[in-house]
């Protein structure tokens, strides 16, 4: 009797459980929180896609096109990690960690994509409030910070600036070196010229 008991007490908290993973689930994918849902629900979600020819905001863009970019939302716990790549059907090795947040108030709930010229940009908008700003230019096929980008051109503007200073410095170090071996020689010449005279005026005398 008590076995009975034990085992219907049993299946029913399993049954609400199921219930309650289920709410989860469909939490975790509701238009007001497309992001990870519960702070320990662990399914993965696509983020929404911010462009005209997404058919499912949910999932996938349906094309064969390589160069589609598709922004996906990896939920681990309270974390999570929008990933790239080229199409549906590509391979997960080509997948490109974006953004990894490291809280849960750092987690993502929007991601958009605008493409100027050759370049594009990809922000990723925060429950904190803040933009990751990622940015990626010809040559290169990755996604970069946009603020390393803008550290890597300072330092780049710094070495040209130090690089064209040095060059000055080593022209006028020349010029200097110029000036002190015309000045030494034309001592060198005026002395051994008095020594010359010298000799003839003591020639002269005897």
């Amino acid at each position: 009797m008590k076995f009975n008991y034990l085992l219907r007490n049993l299946i029913f908290c399993a049954a609400i459980y199921n219930i309650k993973v289920a709410f989860k689930a469909v939490h975790c994918t509701a238009e007001e929180n497309t992001v990870c849902g519960d702070v320990n629900t662990r399914l993965p979600v696509v983020l929404p896609i911010n462009r005209e020819n997404s058919t499912n905001q949910y999932d996938y863009i349906a094309t064969e096109n390589k160069d589609t970019i598709i922004f996906e939302a990896k939920c681990n716990f309270a974390f999570q990690s929008v990933l790239i790549m080229p199409s549906k059907f590509g391979d997960s090795s080509e997948r490109e960690n974006l953004y990894e947040a490291e809280s849960p108030s750092t987690r993502a709930y929007k991601v958009t994509k605008t493409t100027e010229g050759e370049n594009s940009r990809v922000e990723i908008h925060l429950l904190n409030g803040e933009v990751v700003s990622l940015v990626k230019s010809p040559p290169s096929t990755k996604y970069v910070r946009e603020s390393d980008e803008s550290e890597s051109l300072e330092t780049k503007k710094r070495l040209e600036a130090r690089r064209a200073l040095l060059y000055s410095v080593f022209i006028i170090l020349t010029g200097l070196f110029s000036v002190v071996i015309g000045v030494g020689t034309l001592i060198y010449l005026k002395k051994r010229r008095m020594g010359s005279d010298n000799n003839n005026r003591t020639d002269i005398a005897v």
